[in-house]
């Protein structure tokens, strides 16, 4: 599984979750394709930040601007974990 697809499944995995998203969730999920390792190897190798994610996002709130009528809000948390 390349990266991409490894952060289309993680990306997915957190939108579709309730409550608490771990590692071992994901790779239990996967039935051990991955394992948590890895997939904590994949999420500290990522050095992309807060405009690398405007980047990706800005197209769709774009879009949004144009068909909603409401409210549009957007809570971003980075969290970095401090483990060595």
């Amino acid at each position: 599984m390349n990266d991409k697809e490894l952060l289309d499944i993680y990306t997915d995995y957190l939108i579709s979750s309730f409550g608490l998203n771990t590692e071992t969730g994901l790779s239990r999920l996967l039935n051990g394709e991955i394992s948590h390792d890895g997939i904590q190897r994949f999420l500290s190798a990522d050095t992309r930040g807060s405009k690398e994610l405007w980047q990706v996002v800005k197209p769709f709130v774009h879009q949004l601007e144009h068909v909603c009528t409401g409210v549009f809000r957007c809570i971003s948390i980075i969290w970095q974990n401090k483990l060595n």
